[in-house]
């Protein structure tokens, strides 16, 4: 009979290095290593993936990559097949690489996940007191830890990512639309103040000659563009003098918001900025350089260009070139209170935003939800007075010195034009107001020209920024027309530049007008 106290034979213990003792552990680390030692594929294979990826760049535009993918697979093919001691080292560097790139290209898509999301998510399951764990299901035992008390495994569920500790009441559906209120205007601020940079908006100011001007001496810079203005409210990359210096030929552009570009440009961008870098490029030199000084602001009309030159002058320019579309004749003489625009910095980027919308709901309710006049007796009214402010602008540019005013008319898409089709409508607005320009100074002999075809067959998304304003490639197109025209129309340019005489004058192809 077995001796009831004797001691029970020692087991071993327990520990990773005997439980790996067994066949059946070696048999698994077998199979680890097999399922983890790396194949190599065939040789063949590797430049057959490289040359169809690249052939596929060539083939939806990316011509260099592809260019320069191709060139390296075709590198690694022939050192294979060379050398391939050389060909591992370089396969093996660039695997190092892979690897690196792989984990900052991670952590830089997961971090924000971890650190900003899933914290949101945290707080938004607080504040709704959402339950996904079934935590206040009545009676309901915990599943965790089943060798503790059931106080104890309560206690250590309770601490677990995404089990909420809220015992009473149901979902705080207020609670969590606040919630989310507070994240939209955060982010919403952060985004309209790093990319929009709406906390340091374009200033303007009010101007009892020209109704509302930029306010001068700004630098603006956001992730869409940027705007420099000078001291005289030009968007301009330097202060200026009204005298011009000497051995400088100049050049007065007066626009609309269609010259000044947007803040979605800089400066350089516009058709202003790259006149002056291609003028003093092509025809600059010794002693001889080109200045052309953009007088462009946005919702400007002949009104407001005609008080600017009243109070300013001219700038001793040798040429104005007055690029106000023909469709702003229908523009009073807007003053400050009645724009859009910020007169002073705001402390948030909220407030511009806010100040621009409700100025612009103000603008439609206050024009009955049309643009600028009716189309009425009054509003006929303001067409002549516009027509007639194009007018008076030539003749008070000529009279304050420069002898030499250019009209030009850029396409849009709106006023009953298609500039990608090179089409208007005969008895549209555009035409409409076109006419009225024209009958008003051409008695004086000047001319307002269209160049129609300029745009046709083009993308218009490419052109176009929107309806009535370009975009990048519109912008350059339209500064070397411009360029041409100062060639076939202004004598003082041509001298200035040792340019010969043209043999003949560029005239209009817009349609004659309609009775």
């Amino acid at each position: 009979m077995p001796d009831e106290h004797q001691t029970p034979a020692p087991q071993p213990m327990l520990s990773p290095e005997t439980l790996q003792d067994g066949p059946w552990f070696e048999s698994v680390r077998k199979a680890y290593e097999v399922r983890t030692k790396p194949a190599h594929p065939p040789r063949w294979l590797v430049p057959v993936i490289g040359f169809s990826i690249a052939t596929l760049l060539w083939f939806i535009g990316w011509k260099k990559t592809a260019i320069v993918g191709g060139s390296v697979v075709a590198v690694l093919s022939i050192l294979e097949i060379a050398h391939p001691a050389t060909a591992r080292k370089i396969q093996k560097g660039l695997a190092i690489f892979g690897t690196w790139a792989g984990q900052f290209i991670g952590w830089l898509l997961l971090a924000p996940l971890f650190l900003i999301i899933g914290p949101l998510s945290r707080v938004f399951t607080r504040v709704m007191g959402a339950d996904p764990l079934g935590r206040r299901m009545a009676g309901a035992p915990s599943y965790w830890h089943f060798g503790a008390e059931e106080k104890t495994r309560t206690k250590k569920t309770g601490s677990m990512f995404c089990v909420e500790r809220r015992t009473a009441g149901g979902r705080n559906w207020l609670g969590a639309l606040v919630l989310l209120g507070i994240i939209g205007v955060v982010a919403g601020e952060l985004i309209f103040r790093f990319w929009f940079g709406f906390h340091n908006p374009l200033l303007y100011m009010h101007d009892t000659h020209s109704g509302y001007r930029l306010r001068p001496n700004q630098d603006i810079h956001t992730g869409r563009g940027g705007v420099q203005v000078n001291n005289y409210a030009m968007r301009y990359h330097s202060d200026v003098t009204p005298e011009k210096p000497a051995g400088v030929y100049r050049v007065l552009v007066l626009s609309d918001s269609t010259g000044f570009g947007g803040e979605y440009h800089t400066n350089e961008q516009t058709y202003p900025g790259l006149m002056e870098i291609r003028l003093n490029k092509k025809y600059g030199g010794t002693g001889r350089k080109f200045e052309v000084l953009p007088v462009t602001v946005n919702g400007w009309g002949p009104l407001h260009a005609l008080g600017y030159v009243n109070k300013y002058g001219v700038f001793s320019a040798d040429l104005a070139l007055v690029t106000i579309p023909a469709g702003d004749i229908d523009r009073p003489l807007t003053v400050m209170s009645s724009t859009r625009y910020l007169a002073a910095k705001p402390t948030f980027a909220w407030e511009t935003v806010l100040v621009m919308g409700c100025n612009m709901v103000k603008e439609r309710i206050a024009m009955g939800g049309r643009d600028y006049v009716h189309d009425d007796a009054e509003g006929y009214r303001q067409h002549a007075a516009g027509a007639k402010a194009f007018l008076n602008l030539g003749l008070t540019i000529k009279e304050k010195g420069c002898l030499e005013v250019i009209y030009e008319t850029q396409p849009q898409m709106c006023y009953d034009q298609n500039a990608i089709a090179g089409t208007i409508t005969e008895k549209g607005k555009f035409n409409e107001y076109y006419n009225r320009v024209k009958a008003q100074i051409e008695p004086a002999g000047m001319q307002m020209e269209y160049p129609q075809q300029l745009f046709i067959g083009m993308k218009e998304k490419e052109i176009f920024h929107d309806g009535g304003h370009l975009a990048a490639k519109g912008h350059d197109l339209y500064a070397d027309y411009l360029i041409g025209q100062l060639a076939a129309r202004s004598a003082s340019f041509r001298k200035y530049a040792g340019l010969p005489e043209p043999t003949e004058l560029r005239k209009p192809n817009l349609p004659q007008p309609t009775p």
